[in-house]
């Protein structure tokens, strides 16, 4: 442990900085040494854990991208590509390179995090020629031009970029699934979500035999799936905040699920 706390440091849609310390608690009561997780995104959880050994993934290559940079030291140099405050002649360019098969460059690393920054409500969304397609926010908020104190944290994690049943998975680790959710948005990635998604992703997670945590939507249809699984799961409701439809931020539900780990006294208190 560092003994530095580590927070994301872009916003992302369905972030769990809420509710790290009942995960926290949930992998000191399953004895892992190592910390997974498929459906990584703003990486709340796993700069708040620390673990031994971290395995980290999400769909999104160019997310992906941005987290590898960052892990070899990346520096946020606007000067160095001519990035300035004109975010839609960023985002033209972050479309450029993605046409140009540049998405895997320090440049683009670096857009992506400043798009992700100034972008409406923080949203990472794509239209279906696979384009970021998000307007500009109205806030101005803090470009952090020195990533360098999560290079030290992120030195002994993997960073993969692949489809969830691909993952080759320790014995001894924790897994925690975050997936998009049920009848939500889940356009932040070209493919999105299906409900042959979610069937494939809690039979998955139902199977490893691992302690796992796991969070959704509470549908029927999502229930019956975690009840089929084995899982044993709570519904609390959460305020949410990312939407471009205001009318869709508040309070709404959310179901944890958990399996093969004792659930922490903290989970009793969530409503």
């Amino acid at each position: 442990m560092s003994g530095i706390t580590y927070e994301p440091f872009i916003k992302w849609a369905g972030g769990k900085r809420w509710l790290t310390d009942v995960i926290k608690e949930f992998y000191t009561n399953s004895e892992a040494t190592s910390f997974v997780e498929p459906f990584f995104g703003g990486g709340a959880c796993a700069f708040a854990i620390e673990a031994e050994k971290t395995i980290v993934n999400d769909i999104n290559p160019h997310l992906m991208n941005m987290y590898r940079h960052v892990k070899s030291g990346l520096v946020v140099d606007l000067k160095k590509y001519g990035i300035d405050g004109d975010y839609y002649k960023n985002r033209e360019r972050l479309n450029q390179l993605i046409t140009n098969g540049k998405t895997h460059s320090e440049e683009f690393a670096i857009l992506f995090y400043v798009i992700l920054r100034t972008s409406f409500n923080g949203m990472c969304r794509y239209n279906k020629k696979g384009f970021f397609n998000v307007p500009q926010g109205d806030s101005k908020p803090l470009i952090r031009e020195d990533l360098l104190g999560y290079k030290n944290i992120m030195s002994n994690w993997e960073i993969l970029s692949t489809d969830f049943e691909k993952i080759l998975l320790p014995d001894n680790a924790f897994l925690f699934v975050d997936s998009p959710y049920d009848e939500t948005f889940s356009s932040y990635w070209v493919e999105g979500f299906s409900k042959d998604d979610h069937v494939r992703c809690i039979n998955w997670a139902g199977s490893t035999g691992l302690p796992t945590v796991l969070t959704n939507n509470p549908t029927d249809f999502i229930l019956s799936l975690l009840e089929e699984n084995g899982f044993e799961f709570k519904v609390i409701t959460k305020n949410h905040s990312i939407a471009a439809d205001g009318e869709k931020r508040g309070k709404k539900p959310e179901v944890i699920a958990w399996k093969n780990v004792q659930a922490p006294d903290k989970i009793k208190r969530l409503s």
